[in-house]
């Protein structure tokens, strides 16, 4: 068995080797010619790995465009989300400007052979810690009857965290508490926000422990009062009889006011004989009343 086999390849072996060698050249031939190696254009955004956690960074460059080569079968599965350029920051300090290198990641296979940016300057600032005064101010209204009298505060700073330029734009730290249906004094949660001086919110800087409490005392201005109706007449007569419907409205305005008024009368009215007429009650300024108008009823 073994003899047939080498008298086999034996037999015509020349000719046998030439069609294998002929067989392999033409197999990379094709090859060469069906796939050939082609290049592409990418642009890349540049990432940072390894960054300071005490600083922020800035990069000249955000992207990096790179040229690769690859066999044409390559680019077909090409997964660019595994295509990456980073610059590492591990050994930058946290304050002033350094350039870092691009670190080109390709997947298996690629190969690149052109960037138009070797290097990107990275300036690095160093976060500060600053306190800065709270400021709670009112948001929407009590009821009528109700006020502030008191905000009572339970911090008056907070620290704030952020590079010294922005740090530096924020005057104070605002809070706003909530009055909408409130009469009785209350405690309420408030979120601080980073403002500068024309009341604007200031970004990239953090409030350290941005949530501060606030205890609300009301005050009661606003008084209800019932007082009594007094009709003015022009011209009364001695055997007439006066009466008023209602004979007592509920006035309602400041304390100061409103403590100090036994009576409202009405617009000056005439009636000669007997009847009804509707008459106006005046109140004064800063006093109010659901009720306009009364009935005035005359008889002999």
């Amino acid at each position: 068995m073994l003899k047939t086999i080498k008298r086999t390849i034996k037999h015509n072996f020349l000719a046998k080797l030439m069609a294998v060698v002929f067989s392999v050249v033409l197999w990379l031939f094709v090859m060469e010619n069906e796939n050939p190696t082609i290049e592409r254009n990418f642009t890349l955004p540049i990432e940072v790995a390894k960054a300071p956690e005490d600083c922020e960074y800035t990069l000249s460059k955000k992207n990096v465009k790179i040229r690769i080569a690859a066999k044409r079968i390559y680019f077909a599965t090409l997964n660019t989300e595994k295509m990456r350029a980073t610059v590492d920051l591990s050994e930058s300090g946290n304050s002033g400007i350094v350039e870092k290198s691009i670190l080109i990641e390709l997947p298996k296979g690629y190969e690149s052979i052109e960037k138009n940016l070797d290097k990107v300057r990275v300036t690095l600032d160093p976060y500060v810690m600053v306190p800065i005064m709270v400021d709670i101010k009112e948001r929407g209204s009590s009821q009528d009857i109700a006020r502030v009298a008191t905000i009572e505060k339970t911090e008056s700073m907070k620290e704030i965290k952020g590079v010294a330029k922005n740090t530096a734009k924020v005057h104070r730290l605002t809070g706003y508490v909530d009055l909408i249906g409130k009469e009785a004094d209350f405690e309420q949660s408030v979120i601080l926000i980073p403002v500068d001086e024309a009341g604007s919110e200031v970004s990239g800087v953090e409030v350290i422990n941005p949530t501060t409490y606030v205890k609300v005392k009301m005050k009661r201005p606003i008084i209800s009062k019932n007082v009594s109706v007094e009709p003015i007449m022009l011209e009364k007569n001695a055997m007439q009889t006066v009466s008023v419907t209602p004979a007592f409205v509920e006035i309602t305005g400041e304390e100061k006011v409103v403590e100090n008024i036994t009576e409202i009368q009405t617009e000056p009215i005439k009636i000669s004989g007997e009847g009804n007429i509707n008459a106006k009650i005046i109140l004064p300024d800063g006093v109010k009343s659901k009720i306009n108008s009364v009935t005035v009823n005359v008889k002999k």
